[in-house]
């Protein structure tokens, strides 16, 4: 069977061969059609079936950058990929590798070899970058490619997206809006797998619906996306195609504020409900106030020990001025003989006995200014003393600091554009409503949208991120009416915190402008931001509320920053070694204007080093990057909950003990009521002499008296009867 399969692959092969040669339009000179057909009987002859999966035809724009997908199988994945620059395959020349960058910064090319695609980005798109290949090589075979052309033009793209790069939430929805000059069938399709041409579809069990929204839009949603949803997507307008990557992740937490009902001057009611807030959820935050408890908890009850001791030495020093009533008791020691009783001879024992009885007066915690701990209170004042010194660590470290919010001055836009305006504010107003206002002046400004009440009309939008303590308003549609704006904080029975800003609304190119406002890079990597300028000019780079770069090379948080002009109307910043908290709102400056731009860092997809084992059990190694192992973060999280549950059970049940175990101690003499009985003793081995019986008797009164050493009212005492009998054993 293997042999008739292998003559019915020859012969569909040859067939192919033939309809190609035959049906062609444009045929080549024939030394390069005789090539052309060398490389097609090579490919269909070869053992297997070897494919990559790309566009075909993708439109651009000249000066604008593109990112081209490459499907290749699995078992490819540790080998190199490169993109090849040429329309005939023999004399095609290479631009970039996965094991070697190009030192011109035109070229990248990235491998996600967790999905099997590697993807290459060319940037500075001219006339004459229109035919590439992408390719796998082969070790002492082969490469296998696949083509694509880029038709690059100065006007409008025939078929484009407004970002070529998105990102969706698990379990949510998300549109893409496909932008065609002309109309046509048009079909949404994942690499290497199905498409939707009709209405509604589904791809890999997500359901897609499509419509045109506009007479020139392909609008597409898909609906309850997953997180193996994420991958490379396009827009397919017969031949031509555009790329977009899709990446689906946890959505952000998110919070529901009560009805609220605003009161205006004239007294009308407005009730309104809050719209929900999206809050960025980083595990981080819980383990440095978990960590703070547990010193907070060990600091105060060190604290409380110490104290605690020292009122203790305070309670038992005999001149303590207290009212107290006290019973002593002395001890005789009598010597006789005693006819009576027959008792044997022998060495005995004097025991000598103090009992004293104290009556502590009634505490009234309500009329008194301080509250005087006594060992009939150890539980109570011990909890006391613990809420003082949490109460104090408390309020320092609630210090605040000023009152102030930061954004952009002047942003130049285009008209009919969109423009995503940060707004960063003081830590104390994350729970604030803020608001954006439009108006040249503060006093006559009007209010358009609110983080607790939703712009009806969509042109203003508004979210808060009260991790980083800044909120973004985003304005749709621009207009040359759209100039003048405040970033405002609501103040409750107090004056507002706002902000002006300025928008400079032109129907031509801005005179500074990115080309994506939000873009992506991972944890350790470099990234590049390119800054478009109209006009020659000193530029910087600067974080919202931190410091700015203006030289060549600086730092911003730790991170290494560069600068260049890699054209002279293009300023380049180059951040090296990205950290998962250089994500924020950043913003290239020139003069008065700048133009914001939201860096989002996250973990690099995961690769592995693969170790294949073939038949005859040799071990193939293949060459890999690093592998990054993900850390996460709620192995912490347990731990230390566990461990602050741990220290306060202990603290608690110790006090408890401790308190049944005083309460033991003192109540072998305890009288009645909250009298309280110490009894002290001490015994002392004396030789008795020379008697045949000796006995000694210890009769113990209630002695009403004042100390010379302490100042106690008189009282009405108690009786206790206590007797000691020592036997002395005579000798032989």
């Amino acid at each position: 069977m293997a042999l008739y399969a292998r003559i019915i692959y020859i012969l569909t092969g040859l067939t192919v061969l033939y309809l190609f040669c035959s049906c062609t339009k444009y045929k080549p000179k024939r030394k390069n059609l005789v090539s052309k057909q060398s490389n097609i009987i090579l490919y269909l002859f070869s053992a297997g079936v070897h494919s990559i999966t790309t566009v075909g035809k993708v439109s651009v724009k000249t000066g604008k950058s593109i990112s081209i997908p490459c499907l290749y199988e699995s078992q490819y994945k540790n080998h190199v990929k490169y993109l090849c620059k040429g329309y005939y395959w023999n004399s095609c020349s290479y631009a970039v590798k996965t094991d070697t960058a190009d030192p011109s910064g035109k070229y990248s090319i990235s491998d996600d070899k967790n999905q099997q695609i590697f993807t290459v980005t060319i940037n500075q798109l001219a006339y004459e970058n229109t035919d590439y290949w992408c390719v796998v090589e082969i070790n002492n075979g082969a490469d296998y490619r696949k083509y694509f052309k880029l038709s690059v033009t100065s006007g409008m793209p025939s078929l484009h997206v407004d970002h070529q790069r998105i990102t969706g939430y698990i379990g949510e929805n998300i549109t893409i809006r496909c932008n065609h000059s002309y109309s046509g069938e048009m079909k949404w399709c994942r690499l290497g797998r199905n498409c939707v041409t009709e209405s509604s579809g589904s791809i890999d069990g997500t359901t897609v619906t499509t419509h045109m929204s506009d007479p020139k839009v392909f609008a597409v949603t898909m609906s309850g996306l997953k997180s193996e949803d994420s991958g490379w997507y396009w827009c397919a307008k017969e031949d031509i195609q555009i790329p977009v990557h899709l990446t689906v992740t946890e959505k952000p937490i998110t919070t529901t504020a009560p009805t609220v009902a605003q009161v205006t001057g004239n007294g009308t009611i407005h009730t309104f409900e809050d719209t929900q807030e999206r809050v960025p959820f980083d595990l981080k935050i819980l383990i440095i106030p978990l960590s703070l408890l547990v010193v907070v908890v060990i600091v105060a009850f060190l604290f409380w020990f110490i104290i605690r001791q020292k009122l203790r030495k305070a309670e038992s020093t005999p001149t303590a001025k207290i009212d107290e009533e006290v019973t002593y008791a002395s001890v005789r020691n009598v010597g006789r003989k005693t006819a009576e009783r027959s008792f044997t001879e022998g060495d005995g024992e004097i025991t000598y006995s103090s009992v004293v009885t104290i009556k502590n007066q009634n505490i009234k915690m309500g009329e008194e200014k301080v509250f005087k701990c006594s060992s009939s209170y150890d539980f109570v004042c011990s909890l006391i003393n613990m809420a003082l010194y949490l109460r104090i660590i408390y309020i320092i470290t609630g210090l605040t600091g000023v009152h102030s919010i930061t954004t952009v001055s002047e942003v130049s836009v285009k008209t009919g554009k969109s423009i995503s305006i940060p707004c960063l504010y003081e830590s104390k107003y994350k729970n604030h409503v803020k608001y954006l206002c439009k108006g040249p002046k503060w006093k006559s400004c009007s209010d358009v949208v609110k983080t607790n009440t939703a712009d009806p009309s969509g042109k203003y939008s508004i979210s808060d991120d009260k991790k980083q303590f800044f909120f973004t308003v985003t304005i749709n549609n621009l207009t040359n009416k759209n100039t003048d704006y405040w970033c405002v904080v609501e103040i409750n029975n107090g004056l507002d915190y706002g902000e002006h800003f300025q928008l400079s609304v032109t129907s031509g190119t801005p005179s500074l402008y990115v080309d994506h406002q939000r873009i992506t890079g991972y944890i350790g990597e470099n990234i590049t931001i390119r800054c478009h300028q109209s006009y020659s000019g000193k530029m910087k780079w600067c974080r919202l509320g931190r410091n700015c770069v203006t030289g060549s090379s600086g730092s911003i948080d730790g991170t290494t920053v560069t600068t260049y002009m890699s054209e002279p109307n293009v300023f380049t910043v180059t951040m090296s070694g990205l950290q998962s908290q250089d994500s924020g709102w950043y913003w290239c400056a020139k003069g008065d204007i700048q133009i914001p731009v939201y860096l989002n860092v996250t973990e690099k997809p995961i690769t592995t080093t693969a170790h294949t084992f073939t038949g005859d059990r040799t071990i193939t190694t293949f060459k890999n990057g690093q592998q990054r192992v993900s850390f996460d973060l709620k192995i912490l999280i347990i731990p230390l909950s566990v461990l602050i549950f741990i220290v306060i059970v202990v603290l608690f049940i110790w006090l408890i003990l401790r308190n049944k175990q005083r309460k033991a101690d003192s109540s072998a003499t305890a009288m009645a009521g909250v009298e309280v009985a110490y009894a002290e003793v001490r015994p002392k081995k004396k030789h008795l002499g020379k008697v045949d019986q000796e006995v000694i008797y210890a009769n113990v009164g209630n002695i009403r008296r004042k100390s010379p050493e302490m100042s106690l009212p008189e009282s009405d005492g108690e009786v206790m009867y206590s007797s000691v009998v020592t036997i002395k054993k005579q000798e032989g």
